[in-house]
């Protein structure tokens, strides 16, 4: 800044300054106040940019510091191997194992329960069986023979 700035800027807060030394002076029997609220105190004007420095002198020093203080520090590997992927084939084996040799139901109990819980949309269905043509168990001679016995 110049000179002639700083003048300036002196002049503008003359009269907030003198006033303000009047009530800053020591008195007796106190000690002296620290830093911070002294020079808190020669700022007492409402103009602009007088509001920010004031908060900023009120506010406490470290505040807004990231600290680590009470939290615990974690390592790296420690928690690689905290999160490591286990291997659970020998678990699965195990159950697949207790699986295989538990009694099976009969073949008539899975198809009754298939058929339950089958859909009764037209894909799920089972098909239908084919209707075969009864055939006749005698042939047209057997039939001749038949009536010229019985002649009716």
């Amino acid at each position: 800044m110049s000179a002639s700035l700083v003048r300036k800027g002196l002049e503008l807060f003359k009269d907030d300054l003198e006033t303000l030394q009047d009530f800053n002076s020591p008195k007796k029997g106190k000690s002296e106040k620290s830093d911070s609220t002294s020079s808190r105190n020669l700022l007492g004007t409402n103009k602009k940019g007088v509001k920010k420095q004031k908060e900023r002198l009120t506010q406490k020093p470290n505040k807004n510091k990231v600290t680590v203080k009470g939290k615990k520090l974690k390592s790296v590997v420690e928690e690689y191997r905290k999160n490591k992927p286990k291997d659970n084939t020998t678990d699965n084996l195990y159950f697949l194992q207790l699986l295989s040799n538990s009694h099976k139901p009969h073949s008539s109990v899975v198809e009754k329960i298939m058929e339950q819980h089958r859909g009764k949309l037209a894909k799920d269905r089972p098909p239908e069986p084919m209707v075969k043509e009864e055939g006749s168990v005698f042939t047209d001679r057997d039939f001749d023979k038949f009536e010229e016995e019985y002649d009716w």
